[in-house]
């Protein structure tokens, strides 16, 4: 792997990754959690294509099912209860 790539993969993630953080527990806290579910989705979406760009396919798996989750609750099709907000902050 190309060590540039890898350096511009950590910081990139490390702010998509901050940024998760953040509007996880605005969203966790928040009468409407779509606005922040929304910019959650936008950033695990945003860590899974860096992270396909440079091969690292357990992180791209990963984001992806974020990414899934984070529509699915956007949308009304399912409610993440406090214990699946753990789970994906660990995540």
């Amino acid at each position: 792997m190309d060590d540039i790539l890898l350096e511009l993969f950590r910081e990139d993630a490390t702010g998509q990754l901050d940024a998760l953080g953040e509007a996880m527990v605005e969203a966790e806290q928040a009468s409407d959690p779509v606005p922040a579910l929304t910019v959650c989705m936008r950033a695990a979406h945003s860590l899974k294509g860096a992270a396909r760009v440079i091969g690292l396919t357990a992180v791209v798996e990963v984001a992806h099912a974020m990414e899934d989750g984070f529509e699915a609750a956007r949308q009304g099709r399912i409610v993440l209860a406090a214990g699946a907000w753990d789970r994906l902050l660990d995540a």
